[in-house]
């Protein structure tokens, strides 16, 4: 009970999450968008690892841009009883297994 009131209170505090300058360049240098629908409609989400590489971001930095992307993706991509989930294209381009570790 005590991690689900944490939650809630992160919950409060945190979001909705605005788009920043920073979250802004990230997202115009492509490092993760929507390309599309499947059959099914559900939003195609590409990642691109190896763009995430280069830029060597931090942990923080990473999340708050994908906690963005998924806010406005749930927000604005998904029609609920319709369309509730979405697929992830996680493209390592040139990336080897190793060099995406920590």
């Amino acid at each position: 009970m005590k991690a689900l009131k944490q939650y809630d209170e992160w919950q409060k505090k945190m979001l909705p999450l605005q788009l920043s300058k920073n979250i802004q360049q990230h997202l115009n240098n492509g490092l993760i968008y929507a390309c599309g629908r499947d059959y099914k409609f559900r939003p195609l989400v590409v990642i691109n690892v190896q763009k995430i590489l280069e830029r060597k971001m931090s942990e923080n930095e990473l999340l708050e841009l994908m906690g963005f992307y998924y806010q406005y993706l749930i927000e604005n991509f998904l029609i609920e009883g319709q369309v509730e989930n979405w697929v992830s294209i996680i493209d390592l381009g040139f990336c080897g297994v190793f060099s995406v570790g920590g």
